[in-house]
């Protein structure tokens, strides 16, 4: 299997994996083969990327720790609690958040028992339903790291509530605010920066335990005390929300925004390392940058040497050095014999990946 942009989809490209849009509906079933008709709709449907086959990586099965059918669940679920109590006052809005409870835990049961599933590192393009995806995307990354960080089931379970939820506060916020406040400019509106209140009172009235309120309260202030609404910095913030702060600012890098086109996964990576200890928790920031994927499976890249191939592992761990198999030589012309090389290893140690392909 093989990682493309949709932009680069050509006709008679094979669907290795299912394609859903960005409201979580299904559009494509795996083994379509893309026609006319499919090509130019799936990008305006909000689809960034399809996974394909490709013979040269059919030993290559790339899964997601997190299927799309539970991530669909989530974003709708998500939009039913907003949109069903927009524009009420809030001591009139009170939630039954079963639902958001068993969809954490399937979740984390998820990423316990993904065997060969990678956490999705790829953004939302679709600024309509960016406000419902985004906190379903955080909290898998959320979840993600605070396992690597040793976090127990309920920590874990906390976690992915206050991230899932983090964004409730949007209630108190008009659609218009939503929709055209530039991604730089968001520090400065006051509607906008009331949002975290908002959803402490929300979620406090709403009987949620009062840690995760606190959570979905801080998960805008920062490290150096930069953030809001208290301006509380280091150790007075919750860890969680020093989790979902560095999360929920990866994944609003790679996403387009008002005013902003969407980062490549590893610049944006780049970016929270750079804000370690600045902006981020420096330990988790770490983790963070250890956690992830910088060249996910199936993404086709080029090396310093002129070659390009595809990413058959990522090798998380080992910050931007992935195992490629090389199918270009440096002119473009494709191999005959494709070869693998694990860039991690001394031997490969002058080869870097410059550039990512088709993506």
């Amino acid at each position: 299997m093989r990682r493309i942009s949709v932009e680069y989809a050509t006709l008679g490209t094979i669907l290795g994996r299912a394609v859903y849009d960005s409201a979580g509906a299904l559009l494509l079933d795996a083994g379509t083969v893309l026609d006319a008709v499919h090509v130019p709709v799936l990008s305006r449907l909000g689809v960034r990327e399809i996974i394909i086959q490709d013979p040269r990586v059919d030993d290559i099965i790339i899964v997601p720790s997190i299927s799309e059918e539970v991530e669909a669940q989530a974003i709708r679920l998500l939009h039913r609690l907003v949109d069903s109590n927009r524009g009420k006052l809030i001591k009139h809005i009170k939630l039954d958040l079963t639902e958001v409870d068993r969809l954490v835990k399937v979740m984390i049961q998820s990423i316990d028992s993904a065997f060969m599933g990678e956490i999705n590192t790829e953004g939302c393009l679709s600024l309509g339903n960016y406000d419902y995806i985004h906190p379903v995307k955080v909290a898998g990354l959320c979840l993600f790291i605070g396992k690597k960080a040793g976090y127990n089931r309920a920590d874990l379970v906390s976690l992915g509530m206050a991230a899932l939820l983090q964004d409730i506060g949007y209630i108190q916020v008009s659609q218009h605010v939503l929709m055209n406040l530039q991604a730089a400019d968001e520090n400065k509106s006051p509607e906008y920066k009331a949002h975290p209140e908002a959803g402490y009172s929300i979620l406090s009235q709403s009987g949620v335990d009062d840690g995760i309120a606190k959570v979905v309260l801080q998960h805008h202030e920062r490290w150096d005390g930069s953030g809001y609404p208290a301006g509380l910095k280091g150790s007075q913030i919750s860890p969680l929300s020093r989790i979902i702060s560095i999360a929920s600012s990866y994944y609003g890098l790679v996403s387009r925004r008002p005013g902003q086109e969407p980062f490549p996964p590893p610049d944006a990576a780049e970016y929270i390392a750079a804000y370690s200890g600045e902006l981020f928790d420096p330990e988790l920031a770490q983790t963070f940058v250890r956690s992830i994927p910088f060249y996910p499976k199936g993404i086709l890249v080029k090396l310093s040497t002129g070659e390009s191939g595809i990413v058959t592992e990522p090798n998380i761990g080992y910050i931007g050095r992935p195992q490629v198999r090389v199918c270009y030589d440096r002119s473009g012309e494709e191999l005959s014999e494709l070869y693998d090389i694990d860039l991690k290893e001394p031997e490969y140690q002058s080869r870097l990946v410059t550039d990512i392909l088709e993506y």
